[in-house]
């Protein structure tokens, strides 16, 4: 533990933080003169051990297979009762609905034609204009 010594309500700390409700002067004062007549114990090395030991007091504590068997019997009955009258409730509502209507047929698609030869015309004068441009 650390030497330093546990804030308590007749000492007032440099960083302490600023009060959420103003209190007027004298309801402060009585306030502050109360809390400052409550017996505070000094902080002994054994608290951690005394706080747990505070909290196990009275409870059994059971080996986790048996834990996990008693939380399983708690929750698995409104599990499977919900789960049947949810699963009734759609069983019911789909027996009502019209059937669904069968999946179209695949149908392939026929393989495109070939395209027709570019003609002759076209290119040649794209030949000419590349050599023009190249000899400048």
């Amino acid at each position: 533990m650390s030497d330093a010594p546990l804030p308590n309500p007749s000492t007032e700390t440099a960083n302490a933080p600023a009060a959420m409700v103003t209190l007027e002067p004298p309801l402060a004062e009585t306030l502050r003169s109360g809390l400052a007549q409550v017996p505070i114990d000094a902080p002994r090395d054994d608290f951690n051990r005394r706080v747990v030991a505070a909290m196990q007091s009275g409870r059994d504590f059971e080996a986790w297979p048996r834990q996990v068997r008693t939380r399983l019997t708690w929750m698995l009955p409104p599990l499977i009762f919900g789960f049947a009258i949810t699963f009734g409730i759609a069983q019911s509502v789909a027996r009502s609905l019209p059937p669904p209507e069968p999946p179209a047929p695949i149908v392939r698609a026929a393989p495109a034609p070939p395209m027709p030869p570019l003609p002759a015309h076209l290119i040649e004068p794209a030949r000419h204009t590349e050599l023009k441009t190249e000899r400048k």
